[in-house]
């Protein structure tokens, strides 16, 4: 191991003394992606504007031409962009931006610090260098971020005023100085490993992917170092597709992994009995673990690549899955799929999905003998749980994980069978416990509601349509328009004319109980109408089309024909009233529909009626 303090203007011109001949510092593959928050880089930034400082310990492997960082990528990566901007906001200045310019690229015209997540991403034109990342070269998605950073130093600087304020800064950052620590090529040691461990485990500098990572490379023999780098690499490109699955990084990764598959009480630092998990372990556990890490990422990316082919029909999991390709029961179930990978507002109802989902793909005995019928009844009852535990109180805690599936996957006998059984269980459950909130419902949530009261058939276990706006549903206003006017228009049999309903009531407009799915022709149709006239436009609607008005509908409909407001309404259109006389029993019946025992009583029927669904 080598080791020597050295201030930035030597680090970044690799200065030969101390580097030796190498030509650039690189940030591999199987490292971390650039996160700095603007509070991190604002912080370091304004450090180094009062006084030359200490920027803490970077750790560098060495290798032929160049050097890879192991530890210190994110302050490197900010202070590579700090010359970058410094050199843009010297534009015009010749002399000055040579100066700089030997800081951002080597004798080569190469970049300094390169970085093989991200690829090519600065590029010089005429007196500018501009951060550019090409989408196909954004190995883990970082693009947003590293312009984000840039802006945040250019505003920065922008704020200094003046250039003799950001030459002071340059003069600072160059003299700041770093502990340097390199594990040489033929060290034997793991003396960089144990250091990079000391210093970030125990002061938690480090997230959990690194001390994982940092765990590995103390265990693995350095012979085998490049094979745990490739792994590494996949690991992360897996844990990159699965922030559009609502993970938010590699450690969200990792921890979710061995949540589920390893000890459903893992802490989320990973250390037990006061040991990291991966302490105790040899290579050959290690090795197996990071594989079976990179298997079940890649079996979930593979099956979400599929649920989006037009002509995929799960021939691949069911064998007799091709009887039913004429039937629309293959749409419907990778719209389910769909929404359980991508809905974001929790994580954790995933777990046993993905834990299925890897299963199947990892056990073809189970591929073998699951039929389609099967196949269909698992997914709708997840599908089910899976939006409800969004509903449900607690769904941040780990301890509302369920592992039901995971057991009847993996223990004795009919397998299939008892995974049936295990999630209509667990579905049942979760509508026991459904509750609706009056206020505030996101609108994919209400259309799941309202296709499960509408479409689900307990006895074959199955959502026979799904309510989805690119299918041209939408959500109807139905008492409350949404439009700025707040205004519904009164018709009878010569009479014409607007209602202006309350400003008071503008809140609810987005309360559950005003809001209904209706195709969008419907809804245009009877946009600013008033109720009597909204009704039965509905109701010659589906009438005229020889179909049921939907159950979540026509329950809506018979509550308000019980008001005794809403027949007074009625009334009035058939006999001669005037205006003022109309107005007030219109706005009566507005207010009446959202007071607080109205309201009560209809939330209760929309659960009630969801319940009765599964009956």
């Amino acid at each position: 191991m080598k080791a020597f303090i050295i201030n930035i203007e030597k680090l970044f011109r690799l200065d030969k003394k101390a580097f030796d001949d190498k030509k650039y510092l690189c940030i591999p593959l199987y490292q971390r992606e650039y996160r700095w928050t603007n509070e991190k880089i604002y912080t370091m930034l304004t450090d180094i504007f009062k006084s030359n400082k200490y920027l803490g310990n970077i750790i560098l492997d060495e290798r032929d031409d160049h050097y890879e960082i192991v530890d210190g990528q994110q302050r490197l990566t900010t202070l590579y962009l700090l010359l970058i901007c410094i050199y843009n906001h010297y534009s015009g200045n010749s002399l000055e931006q040579k100066s700089i310019s030997k800081y951002i690229y080597n004798g080569n015209s190469k970049c300094i610090l390169i970085n093989d997540t991200v690829g090519e991403y600065i590029s010089k034109t005429d007196n500018l260098i501009s951060v550019q990342i090409e989408d196909d070269n954004d190995v883990y998605f970082q693009k947003n971020d590293f312009l984000r950073a840039y802006n945040t130093i250019n505003q920065y600087l922008i704020k200094l005023e003046n250039l003799e304020n950001i030459k002071s800064l340059k003069n600072k950052l160059i003299n700041c100085e770093l502990l340097v620590l390199i594990n040489e090529t033929d060290d034997s040691t793991h003396s960089v490993e144990q250091i990079f461990l000391d210093i970030n485990e125990k002061s938690q500098h480090l997230e959990v992917e690194d001390i994982f990572k940092g765990h590995c490379f103390e265990v693995f023999s350095s012979e085998f170092y490049q094979q745990l780098r490739d792994k590494w690499t996949k690991i992360k490109k897996c844990s990159a597709i699965f922030q559009q699955f609502g993970y938010k990084d590699t450690s969200d990764y990792i921890y979710l992994y061995l949540l589920e598959n390893i000890n459903i009480n893992m802490p989320s630092d990973l250390v037990v009995d006061g040991k990291h998990y991966l302490s105790d372990k040899t290579m050959d556990d290690i090795n197996t673990l990071i594989s079976d890490m990179i298997s079940y990422g890649e079996s979930i990316e593979a099956f979400y690549d599929n649920v989006n082919r037009s002509d995929y029909r799960f021939v691949d999991i069911c064998k007799n899955a091709e009887k039913y390709k004429t039937t629309n029961y293959h749409e419907l179930l990778k719209i389910m799929y769909n929404q359980m990978i991508t809905y974001n507002n929790a994580i954790y109802q995933k777990l046993p999905l993905f834990f299925f989902i890897n299963y199947l793909f990892q056990n073809e005995d189970i591929i073998a003998s699951i039929s389609f019928n099967d196949f269909r009844k698992i997914t709708t009852n997840l599908y089910v749980y899976s939006a409800l535990f969004v509903c449900s109180k607690g769904r941040k805690s780990k301890k509302i994980i369920d592992e039901t599936i995971k057991n009847a996957l993996t223990g004795g006998n009919d397998r299939i069978k008892n995974t049936v059984n295990a999630v209509q269980n667990l579905r049942a459950y979760y509508v026991d416990d459904f509750s609706l909130k009056p206020k505030g419902m996101a609108a994919e949530m209400l259309m799941f509601i309202y296709s499960v009261t509408d479409f689900y058939t307990s006895k074959d276990n199955w959502i026979n349509n799904i309510y989805l706006t690119e299918n041209n549903y939408t959500i109807e206003h139905f008492i409350f328009p949404k439009i700025k006017s707040k205004r519904v228009y009164w018709k009878s049999e010569g009479n014409s004319f607007p209602i202006e309903l309350p400003s008071s009531l503008n809140s609810s407009k987005n309360r559950t109980i005003n809001l209904l799915i209706m195709e969008k022709d419907l809804n245009n149709s009877i946009d600013r109408d008033d109720i009597v006239c909204k009704i039965e436009a509905i109701e010659d609607w589906y009438s005229a089309r020889k179909t049921s008005v939907p159950i979540h509908i026509k329950s809506r409909i018979d509550y308000i024909k019980s008001m005794d407001d809403y027949k007074a309404l009625v009334d009035m259109k058939n006999g001669e009233y005037e205006e003022d006389e109309i107005k007030e029993k219109y706005l009566k019946f507005v207010d009446s529909y959202f007071s607080s025992e109205i309201e009560d009583e209809i939330i209760n029927h929309i659960v009630q009626d969801f319940r009765n669904s599964f009956i």
